[in-house]
Formats: C-alpha cells, structure tokens, sequence
C-alpha cells in the first residue's frame, strides 16, 4: 500500500512540474508575440529616366509594443550606386519629430541607418521621413532594386525584427532629351501676387485678359491680348554631390530602450511562484511519508 502511495505522489509531482514547465513556455510566447509592428517604403515612382529623383517615403502602422509604443526604427539601406548617386546625410528628409543617423562612410557598416524620436514613443501610424534618390545621368535602361534589410525596433528590452523591404525601379531611356529633372520641392502658396509683368506681350486663345502669373493662360470668352509673366524652372546644378559627412555617423551598437512593459512580466512572476510554492509542499509531504 506504501509502495501505490509514493507512485502515486511521484506522478503527482512530476505533473505539477509538467503543467509549471507549460505555463511558462505559454506566458514566454505570448510576452514574444505580442509585440509587432509594421514598416512600409512607398516609391514616389518605379520607371524613371536618367536623372529623375526617386522619394522613398517611410511609414510605421499596426503597432504594437506595449505601453510606450516604439522610437527607434534600425535598418540597413542598399542600392546600386551605379545606378544611384551617393546616398548622404542630406538625403533624409525627417518628419514628426523623427532624426536619422547614416553612416555613409565606407565599410561594412556602410548604409547602416538610425531613425529615433525622443519626443514620444509612436502607437499609431505615422509618416517617419522621406529617402532621396537620384539616378546617374550616365545610366543606360535596366532595372535595379534598393533594399531596406534587416529592420527592426524594440519593446524596450528586446528587438522585434520586421520584414525586409524591396522597391524595384525600372529605368528607361530619357526619348525626350528634356534634361535633368529638378528635384520635387514643397512649394509655399502666393499669397501677394504681385509680381512685376514681363514686356513680353501675345494673343491669347480663350481670351480676354491674360493672367499674368501662373502659365499665362488667358480667362474669359472670345479673343483678347494680356500680359503674361513665364514661369522659371531652375535648372538642376550639374557639379557632383558634396559627401556630407555627419560627425560620429557610426551607428550604436543597441537601440535606445523605451521602456519595459510591466503587465507581462508580473504575470509570468506570480504563475512561477505559485507553482514552485505548490510543487515543494508536494515535495515536503512525500518526504514526510518516507520517514
């Protein structure tokens, strides 16, 4: 009967042993899975032609990293610099209280990049900034890809790794000859048009009295002449890029933390010790029956 009672107790040990090992394994998994977020690069185009800027807009959504949210975006850019001009500092065009670091210096850390925001931790989608690329005017059509590899962020304690990123660009032949493209600005509405006329004086079809700003198209009914003022694109600069260096643009070798999430870990504290405490009463009444 003595020899039924300690079996009895061992099976019962061994599986309040089993289930702590399961609870723990299931608290870890879900603490791990729980955090997630998304990066996404939207190209402004996908053909180009010799010349052109592209606008890699970056954007964070579907974010979940605790209660802090994240501040740090880490990845590794790569692109065809046959293709592309030098990808510098300047490059980056940061919105939303977001900064970059890149290291644009030769070396195996080459392309390496930091995104941070210390104003708050992100939980909702954002836009991060804008990358800019110029294609080589030397270029001849083919298609090229610019890579975001190995991006991640972190929890606060550990890093949550996301998909890498590919945008394929196809380059096609400039059939136009119209020269290089001037590269996309934000332009500031005029709000006190007064800008002096040109002599330049013309008929006008659509007429009456032409606008003279804008594209000098005239408004009104029948045939009329006006003055019209051109519009002035600048031409692009064409001496080579100036490398921007940014001073201590090696990147960190950890991210900066935003905070530990609390609520996980005290649930995963608690479910061990409740489960060590019954395990060793277990334990101690099975000694007990021994002596």
């Amino acid at each position: 009967m003595s020899n039924q009672l300690q079996r009895k107790q061992r099976k019962i040990t061994y599986l309040i042993i089993a289930v702590a090992v399961a609870i723990i394994a299931i608290v870890t998994i879900k603490i791990v899975n729980a955090m997630s977020w998304s990066f996404q690069v939207a190209p402004s185009k996908t053909i180009a032609k010799p010349g052109d800027y592209i606008q890699l807009t970056m954007k964070i959504s579907e974010i979940d990293m605790g209660k802090l949210g994240i501040n740090t975006i880490e990845s590794v850019l790569e692109y065809d610099d046959a293709v592309f001009e030098t990808v510098v500092r300047d490059d980056f065009k940061m919105s939303n209280n977001w900064t970059a670091t890149y290291n644009q210096e030769a070396g195996a850390s080459n392309g390496n990049f930091l995104l941070s925001n210390l104003i708050a931790g992100i939980k909702t989608e954002q836009t991060v900034g804008i990358i800019e690329l110029k294609v080589r005017k030397d270029v001849g059509p083919q298609e090229t890809v610019i890579r975001f590899k190995n991006v991640k962020s972190n929890d606060g304690k550990n890093l949550v790794n996301e998909s890498d990123k590919e945008i394929v660009i196809k380059i096609v032949e400039d059939s136009g000859n119209t020269g290089t493209e001037t590269p996309p600005v934000t332009e500031t509405p005029d709000t006190n048009p007064s800008t002096p006329p040109t002599s330049s004086t013309g008929d006008q079809n659509g007429g009456g009295t032409g606008n003279g700003n804008g594209n000098g198209n005239g408004n009104g009914n029948g045939n009329g002449s006006g003055t019209i003022t051109p519009t002035v694109k600048p031409s692009p600069s064409t001496g080579n890029k100036t490398p921007y260096k940014t001073p201590g643009s090696t990147l960190p070798e950890k991210l900066p933390q935003t905070g530990i999430e609390e609520t996980n870990p005290v649930i995963l504290v608690t479910a061990i010790a409740i489960i060590t405490i019954t395990a060793t009463i277990t334990l101690i009444k099975y000694k007990k029956m021994d002596i």
